[in-house]
């Protein structure tokens, strides 16, 4: 299953729209459109946004497919519980580490 399909499934689990799931997760719905429909390659700011939106989605398995979509009740406590917040510098060097984590995915995708 492709990325594009995991997305599809966390919005038709949530029983959102997509108008909905891309207020969520604070992306236009022209985005998830083009998105869900495999037009254009996931970014990682929107991998980022779900992630962050639906703390109980599996970060493995919307990257890279592997395990179950959803985290196991005790892991997803642990995510919703910080240890401490992190700082804008942290925030953007996570972002740039997704972004090549995407780009590293879509090489892949791509041979």
């Amino acid at each position: 299953m492709e990325i594009n399909q995991r997305i599809k499934g966390i919005i038709d689990y949530y029983q959102l729209e997509q108008q909905e799931f891309a207020e969520k997760i604070g992306v236009s719905e022209s985005t998830i459109s083009v998105t869900v429909r495999n037009i254009k390659p996931v970014g990682a700011k929107v991998v980022f946004n779900i992630l962050r939106e639906f703390p109980d989605v599996s970060c493995e398995w919307l990257i890279r497919g592997d395990g179950e979509m959803l985290l196991r009740k005790s892991e997803s406590k642990q995510l919703k519980e910080p240890q401490s917040t992190i700082t804008q510098t942290q925030y953007q060097d996570l972002l740039q580490r997704l972004e090549k984590l995407s780009n590293d995915f879509d090489d892949f995708r791509n041979e």
